[in-house]
């Protein structure tokens, strides 16, 4: 009779498929059977989050997992490694998937496929209908002064990192005028702008949000008066 050892040889042909803004299935192959020293009992993964070196471990008696709870636009790199019931192998090369733009799914008819956390099981007729969700925080140190009379030259940062839920396109500019109550609304797709044809001697309220595949919430507003025309 053959004595079990660990494996010799990695998981291989790694693949991730990304689900949603939360969701990815990883699916693999086992090691080659020279190198399987045994019954594969299952796999440990690794799933490390990309920029932080945090890592999460977790095991599978198939070769898929189903991940969930992950963070929207973000990278993840992922290792396998299979096991008998002596041990774990060595770890497979890893893989990177990066996660999609924050959003929600609602249901109606069409074919989609349902994962637990170590199978495929059945399917379902759904559709997936994205509710589109903005960055979560607004564009920080917003700050401005006066180019002109008529002009003020506005700047700030964009929201960090964790609450942009995806690529910022543009940022949308709210210019309301404190003596008439007017309200504007410019784009500026830098982090700076100067907002032009304002009144001399005007004093104006400017706030400013971040838009990915919509509009997140606004900043404070800075309060800045135009100066007396020159003429």
């Amino acid at each position: 009779m053959i004595k079990s050892t660990v494996p010799s040889g990695p998981a291989q042909n790694l693949n991730s498929t990304v689900l949603s803004s939360e969701e990815a299935v990883i699916t693999w192959d086992a090691p080659d059977v020279a190198d399987q020293n045994g019954i594969i009992t299952g796999y440990v993964i690794n799933v490390t989050l990309a920029g932080t070196g945090q890592t999460f471990q977790m095991t599978s008696s198939t070769n898929d997992l189903y991940l969930t709870n992950l963070q929207p636009f973000t990278t993840y790199t992922c290792r396998v490694a299979a096991m008998t019931n002596v041990g774990v192998g060595p770890y497979s090369i890893a893989i990177s998937f990066l996660t999609e733009e924050s959003g929600m799914k609602l249901s109606l008819p069409q074919t989609w496929t349902y994962f637990t956390s170590f199978a495929i099981y059945r399917e379902y007729q759904l559709t997936n209908i994205v509710i589109l969700i903005a960055p979560s925080s607004p564009p920080q140190n917003v700050s401005g002064s006066p180019v002109s009379s008529t002009s003020v030259r506005l700047s700030w940062d964009a929201p960090p990192l964790a609450s942009r839920n995806g690529i910022i396109t543009e940022y949308r500019v709210n210019v309301t005028e404190v003596d008439t109550g007017r309200v504007s609304i410019l784009t500026s797709f830098t982090t700076s702008f100067v907002a032009q044809s304002l009144h001399p001697y005007y004093t104006y309220l400017f706030t400013v949000s971040a838009h990915t595949v919509a509009t997140g919430p606004y900043s404070t507003s800075v309060m800045i008066r135009t100066p007396e025309d020159s003429k």
